[in-house]
């Protein structure tokens, strides 16, 4: 006795069968990171910025609030200097980094996640790592 299928059974045992992994799905296209292009990292409104290669010290001159940030376009570390007082929206800052509050004796700089919410206050001096991933714009003042 033959037994008959729909097209539908044949359909649903076919997607059954692929999510098993008895039958070889097609192949996806290649979406790895190494195909995604890095992108340098930014700082709006426009700020003064040098690279340095890692390891080599960065001076921070008096009066600014410098951060660092490892740009991966370039393999090397992006240093903003940031002198006039303003709230600054960063973009691409990833991964760990450093800050340097240079400013005037007792200026209270400002770190601010995606939701404006306050993540962290730093007193001139201070010199700090930083994780800049939830970090979304930084007052200077």
């Amino acid at each position: 006795m033959r037994v008959k299928y729909s097209a539908l059974g044949a359909a649903t045992a076919l997607a059954s069968a692929i999510a098993m992994g008895v039958v070889a799905a097609p192949a996806q296209a290649d979406t790895s990171t190494n195909s995604i292009a890095a992108v340098s990292p930014s700082i709006s409104p426009a700020a003064p910025y040098k690279y340095y290669a890692d390891g080599t010290p960065s001076n921070c001159a008096h009066e600014n609030l410098c951060l660092s940030v490892w740009d991966y376009t370039k393999g090397k570390w992006k240093v903003y200097s940031l002198r006039t007082c303003n709230k600054y929206a960063l973009s691409n800052f990833e991964g760990d980094g450093f800050f340097d509050n240079n400013q005037t004796k007792g200026t209270v700089a400002t770190f601010y996640g995606g939701s404006g919410n306050v993540l962290r206050k730093s007193i001139a001096r201070e010199q700090s790592s930083i994780r800049w991933s939830p970090v979304w714009s930084v007052r200077n003042c």
